[in-house]
């Protein structure tokens, strides 16, 4: 990839973390590595800097990640996903010094 190809790495987490989710799985191998893949995504979004109008987009683009999780039968999974959600959501810019 050429350097002027390169994107906000926030809009590379986000688009990862949409596709993270499809095979994950309490029940197979693959499931649970796609598992740890969607937890490090989210570890990426709650733990990193971004302008609060990149995070606000990435809780439009996937608010419903929690529930997702939920109907693969990721509980704990969910919730986690509900707190970097809501994390997300909440951030303000701050301020210039």
């Amino acid at each position: 990839m050429a350097q002027n190809e390169k994107k906000p790495l926030h809009e590379v987490v986000s688009l990862k973390l949409g596709m993270a989710p499809y095979g994950v799985s309490s029940a197979s191998e693959l499931g649970s590595a796609k598992a740890a893949e969607v937890k490090t995504l989210l570890d990426v979004l709650r733990e990193g800097e971004m302008p609060a109008t990149a995070a606000r987009e990435i809780y439009s683009e996937h608010n419903r990640l929690p529930e997702i999780l939920d109907e693969n039968g990721m509980p704990e999974m969910s919730d986690y996903a509900q707190e970097v959600i809501d994390d997300l959501v909440s951030r303000s810019d701050e301020p210039k010094n």
